[in-house]
């Protein structure tokens, strides 16, 4: 979030500019969510251990068989649960987990296929949306540094003339070095700030005019 002459650009997110990417990403990680939860019931099964959810409902089943055998001479016969008398073959609930596997990768894939086009265009429905602000911004900045530049240059003018008269004024007066790396030396005409100018003006944010008239004041 940046403010230019007090208006605030919001950058919106991805999904917020585009909402079917939103929608994509969110059943995407339903569905591999699901897909760690089959893969991790398959090793149980594998394992001998099946998940309790299975388990139990394999349990209820058979208990509410051998009730409804005994329900005519037992009221309550439903309130019993029954032991399994013998190891359980989960052959079955292993099977419809396997398909469903199968079927859950094949969303998936074609999720995953989808994305990036739903990405692009979420990326140009948020550089759409600041667009116009952001080059606003852009030409803001352009203009500052055009100023800044010919106020460089009235220092370099005036450093340029200590120098001349043989001042040995770097110990008397301030003297800000590092402002050569951004605006050069005064015989520098390839530094920073010149470069951000050219650039700016090449991408069409401001006009060369323009920046000559902020650089005269």
């Amino acid at each position: 979030m940046v403010k230019t002459n007090h208006k605030t650009i919001v950058v919106p997110t991805l999904t917020d500019a585009h909402s079917p990417l939103g929608a994509l990403q969110t059943r995407l990680r339903e569905l591999e969510a699901r897909r760690s939860e089959l893969e991790s019931d398959l090793v149980r099964i594998r394992r001998g251990k099946p998940p309790k959810s299975i388990a139990d409902t394999h349990a209820a089943e058979r208990s509410a068989r051998s009730a409804a055998l005994v329900g005519d001479v037992i009221h309550d016969a439903g309130s019993y649960r029954v032991r399994n008398p013998a190891p359980i073959s989960f052959d079955a609930e292993a099977e419809a987990l396997r398909e469903e596997l199968a079927d859950v990768e094949g969303a998936i894939s074609i999720l995953k296929a989808e994305l990036p086009a739903a990405d692009n265009a979420a990326q140009d429905a948020v550089c759409s949306t600041i667009e116009g602000d952001f080059k606003a911004l852009l030409r803001q900045l352009a203009v500052s540094v055009a100023r800044t530049a010919a106020l460089h240059a009235r220092f370099k003018a005036v450093t340029t003339d200590l120098n001349h008269w043989d001042i040995k004024w770097t110990s008397r007066l301030p003297n800000p070095a590092s402002i050569a790396s951004a605006f050069g030396d005064g015989r520098d005409t390839n530094n920073k700030a010149d470069a951000f100018l050219r650039d700016v003006v090449a991408a069409g944010v401001i006009g060369i005019h323009e920046v000559e008239e902020a650089r005269n004041g």
